[in-house]
């Protein structure tokens, strides 16, 4: 008998200890729903000193409220938001597991409160042009839902534009690893007050604006792929990093993935024009050529990187000018001049493949026609009755 009571006034006990703890997630969600948020903090502590007398949707609600009311009024604490979050996909993670969804709609709207308090620390960061603020609150989303790799890709932006190659590095990389294309529907609808077509942020918002008569004639798009662009601006960060070999596996890796995928070839030739673009301003001209090469042994016919090379050649021209006429040795004059005609004759072939990508264009055939004359090219007559 002695075991029997005992046993029961663990029961007891124990029933009662639940029965508290429900009573107190009861009055922290009376409080919060009457817009008490700060008076729920109390309730939500005493329960939490019991958690594990909290079961089923008395569990799903409770980290739900804990959530809201632990995040209240801490719309800036990036650190707070983050940690919130968390615990609001506790409740989901619960939710989904029991499949008990009587907070569903509460569990919903949760996260999506919280996710736009984070997407507002991330839009003032980027409005202040703080983008390492920016892309750490992005990356926070990331990290909360895997699922969300826009917020990572957002990241990854936000660090390269504020100058954060390493960091930029490590999130185009996981970017990269996911596959992340960023290819999504986009919702555009006609305004009845402009007659203009407009983009819409959601389905659900272009929906709403139709059933409302403020907009007509509904259209989704799909979006173009981010694939070429992510695999780009790692490339060209691990150009500026000096790291070669980091540069050339990739490439690997992207057309041994993509192998029908003309992007990516044609990325790297981008990648090593910009490269030599970059240097030439800089006034590194022999480095610049060498990037507008590497360009060609990708693609032969980029006429832009086959003129900007004879650009940095003919710009020599003026300097031998210059000396032939400062001088009054005929020798050296001489030299001088032999040297000039070398120059344009290094310049006649990337001339030519740039005017077979670029026939029509007559100030480049003129200009390839005169060092033709100078250099007495046997070419010069064709060239002439074809300008």
């Amino acid at each position: 008998m002695k075991f029997k009571i005992i046993l029961l006034s663990v029961i007891v006990v124990f029933s009662f200890s639940a029965i508290a703890q429900k009573k107190e997630i009861k009055e922290a969600e009376k409080v919060y729903w009457t817009g008490k948020p700060q008076k729920a903090y109390w309730w939500i502590q005493q329960a939490e000193k019991k958690i594990e007398n909290i079961k089923g949707d008395n569990l799903v609600n409770f980290y739900f409220l804990k959530a809201m009311v632990f995040s209240h009024n801490k719309d800036k604490n990036l650190k707070v938001l983050k940690e919130n979050l968390l615990t609001i996909y506790t409740a989901k993670k619960i939710q989904d597991s029991i499949k008990a969804y009587k907070y569903a709609k509460n569990v919903k709207e949760g996260i999506a409160k919280l996710t736009s308090k984070i997407e507002t620390i991330a839009s003032n960061a980027i409005a202040s042009k703080n983008y390492n603020s920016s892309a750490n609150a992005f990356y926070t989303l990331y990290e909360v839902n895997k699922k969300d790799t826009l917020s990572l890709y957002n990241s990854a932006l936000s660090f390269n534009t504020g100058g954060q190659k390493k960091q930029a590095i490590n999130k185009y990389r996981q970017l990269f690893k996911v596959g992340y294309t960023g290819i999504q529907p986009e919702y555009f609808a006609t305004s009845i007050s402009s007659g203009k077509s407009q983009k819409i942020a959601s389905k659900a918002d272009l929906d709403e604006l139709i059933k409302r008569g403020q907009y007509k004639n509904p259209v989704t798009k799909i979006s173009t792929s981010k694939r070429v662009e992510i695999i780009e601006s790692l490339a060209a960060l691990y150009l500026e990093e000096g790291n070669q070999k980091e540069f050339e596996n990739l490439y690997q890796k992207a057309t041994n993935r993509y192998p029908k995928d003309k992007g990516v070839k044609n990325s790297k030739v981008r990648i090593f024009f910009n490269e030599g673009v970059r240097l030439a301003k800089e006034k590194k001209n022999t480095e610049a050529i060498t990037a507008y090469k590497k360009a060609l042994k990708v693609n032969p016919n980029h006429s832009s990187s086959n003129l900007n090379i004879a650009a940095i050649l003919l710009a020599k021209d003026t300097d031998f000018v210059n000396q032939i006429n400062a001088s009054n040795d005929n020798k050296l004059r001489n030299n001088l001049n032999n040297q000039r005609l070398d120059n344009y004759k290094t310049v006649i072939p990337f001339l030519e493949k740039y005017l077979q990508a670029k026939p029509n264009d007559k100030s480049i055939g003129n200009t390839l026609l005169s060092i033709y004359k100078q250099t007495k090219n046997p070419k010069a007559a064709a060239l002439e009755a074809k300008l």
